[in-house]
């Protein structure tokens, strides 16, 4: 089924926080900038999520809406975050357009109901300078009236930064993560060539690197590739599903990173070796997600 073009009414924050970023890639770069950290929380309060959105996103990432008749789904939380997040970053004189998605941990305090208005908040909680890219790490809560700071989340950024070549031998490079011979498959992750489209109108991310060939290959890719955050729902909803026992009652914490750009279209299995969680095209293979997962203790 294909997602409703309507939606798109639904991310004008988001619109409006890349927009930003376009104007921002203008700045010069300060080398000598630091941030405080932790910067000063920003606070917004936004409409409740609309529940055919909410519907179209299940389905999307091969959830069941009626897992979330009264609640919001906690990995949706990009779609709401992100004009937020974005006001953290302002004064940071780096290319915003140019950023990319590290990974994140998110802890379930408990549900966010429905058709409540949502309480979010943000700040600049890490900042590290390396000698090729710089790494942000933002620390967000979402809540209600009813279920203040439902749950709490630890986004990772990295901006890269232009460095002159060294020669090669200097460096050995790193090994990339794969999916452990032992890790047993759970279930698979299908994305037809307009999935990055499709979550973009259900998110707001219209980064064209996940949506139009011509901008994925002037930067490398010989596709478009996978939102991360889509690949991180995805494999939430297989676990859920498959090992979680159709619930996410118990659940406390799900972390990820994302360590390989996934090209769409794409058929990729969901893996796990005791509370670790992958993603990749077998054992062995290069994973595209490595995460974990912790039970609330009793």
């Amino acid at each position: 089924m294909s997602v409703p073009i309507l939606h798109i009414r639904h991310q004008f924050g988001c619109l409006a926080t890349i927009g930003k970023a376009a104007l921002s890639a203008m700045k010069k770069t300060d080398m000598d900038f630091s941030p405080a950290i932790p910067s000063e929380a920003v606070e917004d309060t936004i409409p409740p999520r609309h529940r055919f959105l909410i519907r179209d996103f299940v389905r999307h990432i091969g959830g069941e809406p009626e897992d979330y008749t009264n609640e919001v789904p906690p990995h949706f939380f990009p779609q709401w975050c992100v004009p937020t997040l974005s006001k953290t970053l302002q004064g940071i004189p780096w290319d915003l357009t140019k950023i990319l998605n590290g990974g994140c941990e998110m802890v379930i305090n408990q549900p966010i109901p429905q058709n409540e208005a949502l309480v979010v908040n943000a700040s600049l909680s890490g900042f590290n300078r390396k000698e090729n890219m710089i790494i942000i790490e933002q620390k967000i809560f979402t809540g209600t009236a009813s279920a203040p700071k439902s749950i709490e989340i630890t986004q990772s950024s990295l901006i890269p930064l232009k460095v002159k070549k060294k020669n090669k031998g200097e460096k050995k490079p790193k090994e990339k993560p794969k999916v452990p011979l032992e890790a047993k498959e759970i279930g698979q992750i299908q994305l037809k060539g307009s999935a990055g489209w499709e979550f973009a109108v259900l998110t707001g991310d219209f980064n064209p690197l996940h949506w139009v060939p011509m901008w994925a290959k002037a930067a490398g890719h010989a596709s478009p590739i996978n939102h991360g955050f889509s690949t991180m729902a995805r494999s939430f909803e297989v676990l859920k599903n498959n090992v979680w026992e159709g619930s996410t009652e118990n659940l406390h914490k799900f972390s990820c990173r994302f360590t390989r750009p996934l090209k769409l279209p794409a058929e990729v299995g969901v893996f796990v070796e005791g509370n670790n969680v992958y993603v990749g095209n077998a054992p062995g293979h290069l994973a595209a997600l490595v995460g974990s997962y912790e039970y609330k203790s009793n």
